[in-house]
């Protein structure tokens, strides 16, 4: 199928679910009445950075409303977060069920998303929490039936999040607004405040159930090498420091610290990790696993290895809910997932580091990703705007020096007790 019609099919399938959740909306207000039902509904189709922010939070609801007492939890979610959760982490939920909001190549179809609301719809839900979903959890969201409904929303300025607050408003009980400069953990705190768990506390969610390293991984790192992780991609290119620079940093461990390298990244990124390998072809400590690994390999490298460095994305989540150390390239727009914001910080905690340009730039804040149109961005600085839609990092993710890098890399060896080589 060409892009047009791909475009075309897309369109057609979102504006029919739109028009159901509408109509289900003026159905729901005119059936009135409540359910008795033990059932609650959570719904989170984002990143999975999202998810492993919300990874104590969840353990959290399963607490609350326990197995014990009758309730029922039903996870409805895009493939990778479904198995983050049923696989890592370490409680049982009731149900887990499909919602992919990531292939854009084939559009949902509304014939799915109905089957969906029809089989959710038969337990007639207490309550239903949705965690800044894209438009399709939204719509399920709006079109079933429930005593309560919360929904935890990003304030964002663009078309599609206006579109979104409009059909809420028609229908959720309960909108949390996750304020913008708002660190995630604060955000996911009032909600749970806000269904009547006063006394959460934030902190991070741990994964559990990691697998020891396999022989054959174990093999291509050396049996008893040490090593960090580097993760050069990122989903946003914009949100990638450059690659020279994260040659000269690898450079820098190899000659300082007794470490091999591994880096880390989606099948996208492949080509990043060729450029990269080509500067340490004679390097064996080098080792090239982008796109070649699996969720079950990448937490099971992880866990094993003494820092993870790399660009502002899930990868730095799942090290800190390992236990792993972290540094974080930082820019400065956005604040909703850096520095972490907690309540509880345990001993065995590490939070992660980040690392950001030394001057804080006039245009912090901005909302603006490579994903967007370029004529329907309004930004103080359209110089960073232009060098985005280039291929070039953020400005303040750019400006951030490789001295400064060595500099807490440095810092954090000495914490963890790395001997220089």
């Amino acid at each position: 199928m060409c892009v047009v019609c791909n475009k075309i099919n897309t369109y057609i399938n979102k504006m029919i679910i739109c028009l159901f959740s509408i109509y289900r909306i003026i159905i729901n207000k005119i059936i009135r009445g409540e359910s008795s039902s033990k059932e609650i509904i959570v719904i989170i189709t984002g990143h999975i950075g999202d998810s492993l922010l919300f990874l104590d939070c969840m353990q959290a609801l399963r607490e609350y409303y326990s197995s014990k007492d009758g309730y029922h939890i039903r996870f409805i979610a895009n493939k990778s977060n479904i198995e983050l959760y049923q696989k890592y982490g370490g409680y049982e939920l009731d149900e887990y069920m499909l919602l992919d909001t990531w292939n854009r190549e084939q559009a949902i179809k509304f014939s799915s998303f109905y089957k969906l609301y029809r089989y959710l719809s038969m337990y007639k839900p207490e309550k239903i929490i949705a965690l800044q979903s894209l438009w399709e959890g939204v719509c399920l969201l709006v079109s079933l039936k429930s005593n309560e409904s919360y929904y935890l929303k990003k304030e964002q300025k663009c078309r599609e999040s206006k579109i979104i607050y409009k059909i809420l408003k028609l229908s959720c009980s309960n909108i949390v607004f996750w304020k913008n400069g708002e660190m995630a953990f604060s955000a996911q705190k009032r909600l749970l405040h806000k269904i009547g768990m006063t006394d959460y506390k934030s902190r991070i969610g741990r994964l559990s159930g990691v697998r020891s390293l396999d022989k054959g991984i174990k093999f291509i790192i050396g049996e008893s090498a040490d090593y960090c992780v580097v993760v050069p991609g990122a989903q946003d290119k914009a949100r990638r420091w450059e690659v020279e620079k994260f040659t000269k940093i690898i450079s820098y461990i190899l000659c300082t610290y007794n470490l091999s390298v591994i880096l880390s990244g989606a099948e996208d990124e492949e080509k990043i990790g060729k450029v990269i390998k080509s500067h340490f072809n004679e390097e064996k400590r080098v080792i090239n696993l982008i796109g070649k690994t699996s969720f079950d390999v990448l937490f099971s490298i992880i866990s094993e290895s003494k820092f993870v460095f790399g660009n502002d994305t899930g990868t730095i989540h799942i090290a800190a809910s390992l236990g792993i150390p972290s540094l974080c390239l930082m820019t400065y727009k956005d604040k909703g997932f850096h520095p972490y914001v907690l309540d509880i910080v345990r001993s065995d905690d590490y939070v992660p580091r980040g690392i950001w340009a030394k001057q804080t730039p006039y245009c912090a804040d901005c909302l603006i990703a490579s994903s967007m149109q370029r004529h329907k961005i309004v930004c103080k600085n359209m110089h960073c705007v232009d060098d985005i839609f280039d291929g070039k990092p953020f400005n303040c993710l750019s400006e951030i020096r490789v001295e400064d890098v060595k500099k807490e890399i440095n810092l954090l060896a000495k914490e963890i007790g790395l001997q220089i080589f």
